[in-house]
């Protein structure tokens, strides 16, 4: 049986119901008031190196080989720190698996009660990093870069046993029917196909496409197709059946890196240190 966990805010004025493969399913107290976001977020977006081998060119975190990785014992000593533990930790990059620690990392968080995910090119699953998802992961998002052969990385991550959620970036209307296609023709083996709006940041250059419309394609609509957070605005102004809620006041962007949290991946700020953060938080 799946082990459920219930945290309630009633200060915030919701509570969450997660599973142990990594989905929350959040509730209004009062539905006639507005959802704030916790002091304790439910999840934290990682990033654990700028380490990646594939030099894609629209990379919007300017990641390439040899990139610098974060000190493994920043990492535990900011969980060991937290108050209160989050529900979730999505470890990314850079290329998370060519992270030093990576497997050690995903045994530790699930150790400490933390349903642990990561995402990935796929192009670096060695049988030990495939072992320790299997034993030490809730989920997977697997990034569909059209240059690069990830559908070998689809079948041996399935086979791990994990969902496994497919990530395809939309530049452009070619985006919408690669991923209509691929999951039409992967359905069985594509727990989610998530669609992520084009972000203009580190290398990826202005293109001329209005991305946000692009989400509102008709055949889109389906239970096996999720869309980023960069969508949600557009969705809600067209009375799509989402939540009224920006998913993003339940987690912070923890760079590793640079020693910085942010509000998201995707947002150019300044943020705060990551002792700053700790400091109303432990």
């Amino acid at each position: 049986m799946d082990k459920l966990r219930i945290r309630t805010e009633l200060d915030n004025n919701y509570f969450s119901i997660a599973a142990s493969d990594g989905s929350i399913v959040r509730f209004r107290i009062n539905g006639n008031a507005e959802l704030t976001a916790p002091l304790f977020p439910e999840m934290y977006d990682i990033k654990v190196t700028n380490d990646c081998p594939n030099r894609c060119a629209y990379c919007y975190q300017n990641s390439l080989p040899k990139g610098k990785h974060a000190d493994y014992l920043n990492i535990l000593a900011f969980f060991d720190a937290l108050k209160v533990k989050p529900i979730q930790v999505a470890i990314g990059g850079g290329e998370p698996t060519v992270y030093p620690h990576f497997e050690i990392l995903l045994f530790h968080l699930n150790s400490i009660g933390i349903n642990v995910s990561y995402t990935t090119s796929g192009m670096n699953l060695s049988p030990s990093v495939l072992r320790f998802t299997s034993r030490y992961a809730s989920g997977v998002a697997l990034t569909l870069h059209r240059s690069l052969p990830w559908q070998n990385a689809l079948f041996a991550l399935k086979g791990t046993g994990v969902k496994v959620h497919v990530h395809i970036l939309v530049d452009g209307p070619s985006a919408i029917e690669y991923a209509l296609f691929n999951l039409d023709k992967y359905y069985e083996q594509i727990d989610k196909m998530v669609l992520l709006p084009y972000v203009e940041m580190g290398r990826a250059r202005p293109i001329k496409y209005d991305i946000e419309s692009l989400c509102l394609d008709p055949r889109l609509h389906s239970p096996k197709i999720d869309f980023g957070a960069g969508f949600h605005k557009t969705l809600v102004e067209n009375g799509a059946d989402v939540f009224d809620f920006e998913q993003e006041m339940f987690m912070r962007y923890v760079d590793f890196v640079d020693g910085r949290v942010y509000s998201s991946s995707v947002i150019e700020s300044e943020g705060e240190t990551i002792g700053e953060f700790l400091s109303s938080r432990t």
